[in-house]
């Protein structure tokens, strides 16, 4: 259900009809089960020591956690890091 959802919101920037790009494109989509692998913990104690995190460290899930894997296109700056700079659709 999610995947088909995120691919309709996905798909309204090339549509006829009800057309927007305030969507970004959805490349592919992944269910995967398990702990978080120590690469991942790894990586995730580097961002939360650079940069902090309002998240919990993710090793408290078991072997049957189930997580979804969004892959998007790139849509731009995130607004954490905008420093309150957001321009409008086509500005320069």
């Amino acid at each position: 259900m999610v995947s088909v959802c995120l691919r309709e919101l996905s798909s309204l920037k090339e549509k006829k009809h009800n057309q927007t790009t305030g969507f970004i494109g959805l490349k592919d989509l992944h269910c995967v089960k398990g702990c978080y692998p120590p690469s991942l913990l790894k990586a995730w104690d580097s961002f939360n020591t650079q940069r902090g995190s309002e998240n919990d460290r993710p090793d408290f899930f078991n072997d049957e956690q189930l997580f979804l894997i969004l892959e998007f296109e790139f849509g731009g700056r995130d607004l954490e890091n905008s420093n309150g700079q957001v321009r409008r659709l086509g500005e320069q």
